[in-house]
């Protein structure tokens, strides 16, 4: 057994950073295609499903009632927006879990009409999956809570 140089040490730690830029060159060599990612422009989609709310909002309680939506709801309502690639399924959620919830709260308290209701995300109620796959991420029924 001969004892180990220490310039032997160091020209294999030489060769193996050499190896590595061979292994990264190999790797860039070995891809073949790339993605391209569209841009998304979450600001227009926010401000198109905050007139969706205002406008069911003021279409079953009136003007004078106010909306806060707490920014955990909205990114799940995005999420979802997003997810779908089209407004659709979000605006059936709009129209057939939000708005009646408002018509709920409008039977149950009668000067509601000039409050201001807060949207939250409840997170002991886990959505049901529906065949759209947005249950994931929009609730089935909205708690009320005044």
């Amino acid at each position: 057994d001969e004892p180990l140089d220490a310039d032997d040490d160091s020209s294999s730690h030489e060769n193996s950073y050499g190896n590595t830029e061979k292994s990264i060159d190999a790797l860039l060599h070995s891809v073949d295609g790339s993605i391209n990612f569209k841009p998304f422009d979450f600001d227009k989609l926010a401000d198109d499903m905050l007139q969706e709310f205002s406008n069911i909002l003021r279409k079953n309680l009136g003007s004078e009632c106010m909306l806060e939506i707490d920014v955990g709801a909205m990114e799940q309502i995005l999420a979802a927006a997003w997810k779908s690639e089209d407004k659709g399924p979000v605006q059936t959620w709009l129209e057939q879990v939000f708005a009646r919830s408002l018509d709920e709260l409008k039977l149950k308290y009668k000067h509601v009409s000039s409050s201001t209701l807060r949207l939250v995300p409840c997170e002991d109620t886990l959505p049901t999956v529906k065949g759209d796959g947005l249950g994931v991420l929009l609730p089935p029924r909205i708690i009320l809570d005044c």
